[in-house]
């Protein structure tokens, strides 16, 4: 029997998929249909075997279906042993048993979006995700445990329980949990509601490059840009498995929900393209044409990212950042800042989600209103996050949470992008921090008019300076000066320049 899997035609190509679809669709032919044998009850439970043939003959992408993947009431959970005799992907078709009650791990909030990019949601239950070493797995939020399902690839149940922290030396989510929450108030209330949120431990490659694009940037077009890469310069890993479709992060809607779910477009072209594809290498990276970089979406962090990865091979490649671990958190901050495109907060966030550095803070102006406002109100006195002030805000958290406060970070300010998890916190937190986000907003306005009114006064006192006498003026024109040259159209508003190194100093007010 012959399943086409979700690939769009180059013809259909449109909108944000259209130039960067047709090339990557291109690379995808050969796995554009797949041929089943034995039961296909369209779940991964089912004996399968698939087989790669060539074909592009494919419709469009059909809308799902209401229960969103028919697979997960068909699966059972075949809990420690194999489900059936035969192979997705040449490989045993079998359920793990992470052995990880729900206070030791809840993939819900930790696989959506804001550690890592790449994992796609396809029930309220289970998500589709890759590893370092190439390979695809399921993975599934049981009631009491955490199950994992091998795709393709080589996977071992230990590579998996390393990538979720559960091998972390310490890290007893359960007693961290109450440690910190003793210290902070505004924690406790989070941590009865967030469980399980565990700090990933990634492949520091992958997590190089998704924080340089995470710059100026929402969680949403990250994983879209992320996946573009991976799709036009990432090895090829397996067909999309039938039956399987991505849905929008935040799962699916309530059944009694009056509104559409939303179709985002990372979700869209994911399951337009109907493959998985591993992140692309260095090599890759660094040899990609700037314009194809532009091409994909990046904008000026196209430059950050070919210059990085060449940047990253000049100093010893994969070895030299897993030689990072184990350093001292002040150094390995300075040496991942002499790459392009990253700064401060980027090289923290590179060195608590792939480098084993769990004290780590990553501190932006959000962080510092936070931390101003709950822990050190004398840190509302700075103007600028100079070095100086962002070690503060670090310490801040250090002393609190002591060596894990890089992950009591991320359970602070992971239940503010944790999608359903949000709406899980009491009302009184949730109002609490619309409110602190309104002024926020009012704040970040209120700073730009700031900026805008002393640009203004600058260029006014620059023209008095510089304006000529009466006398003067006439001979100024008698002697025509010459043309002055055009000035040279500079990026977008809000990109930046496209050389230039982040900022090591932001403005607070």
């Amino acid at each position: 029997m012959l399943r086409a899997l979700r690939a769009m035609a180059p013809g259909a190509a449109a909108g944000s998929r259209s130039l960067w679809a047709a090339g990557a669709l291109k690379r995808s032919a050969a796995v554009a249909v797949v041929e089943l044998e034995g039961p296909t009850r369209g779940s991964l439970g089912s004996a399968v075997a698939c087989r790669a043939t060539a074909s592009r003959q494919r419709p469009a992408a059909a809308a799902p279906p209401p229960d969103v993947v028919a697979y997960a009431a068909t699966c059972g959970p075949g809990v420690g042993t194999a489900t059936s005799s035969t192979a997705v992907g040449g490989q045993d078709a079998e359920w793990w048993d992470l052995r990880c009650g729900p206070a030791e791990l809840r993939p819900e909030n930790v696989l959506t979006p804001g550690q890592s990019f790449g994992w796609k949601r396809l029930s309220a239950t289970d998500w589709l995700g890759t590893l370092a070493g190439g390979g695809v797995v399921l993975v599934r939020q049981a009631d009491q445990t955490t199950l994992v399902r091998r795709i393709a690839g080589t996977v071992t149940e230990t590579e998996v329980r390393r990538y979720f922290g559960l091998e972390v030396p310490g890290a007893d989510l359960a007693k961290l949990y109450e440690t910190w929450s003793a210290g902070c108030p505004r924690l406790a209330e989070v941590a009865k509601c967030v469980a399980g949120l565990r700090v990933l431990q990634q492949d520091p490659v992958e997590i190089v490059f998704s924080f340089i694009c995470s710059q100026n940037n929402n969680v949403a077009r990250i994983s879209l840009l992320l996946d573009r890469l991976r799709a036009e310069l990432g090895p090829l890993l397996c067909p999309m498995p039938p039956g399987l479709v991505a849905i929008d992060d935040a799962g699916p809607p309530a059944a009694d929900a009056a509104s559409a779910p939303r179709e985002l477009a990372h979700v869209r072209e994911f399951n337009a393209l109907g493959a998985v594809h591993g992140f692309p290498t260095l090599e890759a990276l660094a040899g990609a044409e700037e314009a194809t970089l532009q091409r994909l979406g990046l904008g000026y962090r196209a430059a950050y990212v070919r210059n990085g990865a060449k940047a990253v091979l000049e100093r010893g490649g994969r070895t030299w950042l897993e030689s990072l671990r184990g350093m001292p958190r002040l150094e390995v901050q300075r040496a991942l800042c002499e790459l392009p495109g990253v700064g401060p907060k980027v090289a923290d966030c590179i060195a608590l989600f792939a480098l084993e550095q769990h004290g780590v803070i990553p501190v932006d102006v959000h962080v510092w209103r936070i931390t101003t406002r709950d822990y050190e109100p004398e840190l509302r006195q700075a103007k600028s996050l100079t070095p100086r002030v962002y070690e503060q805000v670090g310490d801040a958290f250090r002393k609190r949470f002591g060596d894990f406060a890089g992950w009591a970070h991320s359970l602070l300010f992971g239940a503010e992008l944790a999608g359903a998890a949000r709406a899980r916190l009491p009302p009184r937190l949730l109002q609490e921090m619309d409110a602190f986000r309104e002024e926020e907003k009012r704040a970040a306005k209120e700073l730009k008019e700031r900026r805008r009114a002393g640009t203004e006064e600058k260029k006014t006192r620059k023209a008095t300076a510089t304006a000529p006498s009466d006398g003067a003026a006439g001979a100024s024109k008698a002697a025509k000066s010459p043309k002055a040259p055009k000035a040279v159209k500079g990026p977008k508003a809000g990109e930046g320049a496209a050389l230039k190194r982040p900022a090591g100093r932001i403005d607070l007010r």
